[in-house]
Formats: structure tokens, C-alpha cells, sequence
């Protein structure tokens, strides 16, 4: 790191502890993990095939951060019938639901949770997050690619 530029940032973690370090992109988050933690392991959640596996909790951690740093504070919950379909994540008073796929193709059985939810609660927005190459609508759910989903959040399309 380059003397004249110093972090006002420092983390000190016991041995064994983890931390999640979010903020606004282009920072130096990265940069500062690997001089200040070079033996530990990260998780870089923008590497697709990571996206697979840690894509719900990705989203999850972007939702949260967005509703604080919009001042919305809109509820984030999930939902799920007893039958055991569910929706990953529910904001506000039922206003959006949200679906992460790790697939790159979404197919009708993929939506069955999320239409069972528009008929019961009718929400205003619908998405399916996922892996797929572009955006695309179908019977009012947007299928979007993970990256145009986090660009409509942080530009206030979504809630």
C-alpha cells in the first residue's frame, strides 16, 4: 500500500473469527483484506461459479446493505407453505419477491414458488435472480441476470 495513502480502517480478529466486510464497490475492500489478512480465506461473490453456491446469502448481504444505505429500511423476510414452496426473500409488506436461482437457464418448475406467491399476495415486482446470459419477462416475473438485478437495487428499480 502506498505510504501517503493510509486506511482509517482497522481490523483486529481473534484467531478462528470471521468478518464480512461491505461497502460501495471500487474502495480497495479487496486490496485492504489481502495486505491486512494474507493467510485467511475470501470469497470474491462476484466470480460466477462462487455465485452458484453462496448466490442466496450474496443477495441477502446486498438487500441489506441497500435498505440502510437508502434510508428505506423495508422489512426483508422470506416465505413458505406448508407444503414447503418458498420464496427467498419477501420486501416490505409483500411489495417484491425475490428468487435466487444458481441456474443458468430458469425453467417453469424453478418459477412454480414464485407464481403460488403473485396468486396468493399479488406483488407489485417479481424477480428471479440467477445465472442466466440476459434479461428476459415471463408472465410478469423478470428473470435477470445477477449483476442487471444488483444494478436495478442500488439505482432504486426494484423497491
Amino acid at each position: 500500500m502506498n505510504p501517503m495513502l493510509s486506511r482509517l480502517l482497522n481490523i483486529k480478529l481473534p484467531q478462528g473469527q470471521s468478518a464480512f466486510l461491505w461497502g460501495p464497490r471500487k474502495t480497495g475492500k479487496t486490496t485492504f483484506l489481502r495486505a491486512a489478512f494474507p493467510e485467511s480465506l475470501r470469497y470474491d461473490l462476484l466470480q460466477t461459479d462462487l455465485f452458484l453456491r453462496k448466490g442466496k446469502h450474496f443477495i441477502l448481504m446486498e438487500l441489506l446493505a441497500h435498505r440502510v444505505y437508502s434510508e428505506l429500511n423495508y422489512d426483508v423476510n422470506f416465505w413458505r407453505t406448508k407444503s414447503g414452496l418458498e420464496v427467498d426473500f419477501i420486501l416490505g409488506r409483500g411489495e417484491v419477491a425475490i428468487e435466487v436461482k444458481g441456474a443458468s437457464r430458469v425453467d417453469n418448475t424453478d418459477l412454480r414458488p414464485l407464481k403460488t406467491f403473485i396468486r396468493e399476495y399479488s406483488p407489485a415486482r417479481a424477480f428471479v435472480v440467477c445465472n442466466e446470459g440476459a434479461a428476459r419477462l415471463h408472465d410478469d416475473i423478470h428473470i435477470l441476470p445477477w449483476r442487471i438485478f444488483l444494478k436495478m437495487l442500488w439505482n432504486e428499480e426494484v423497491m
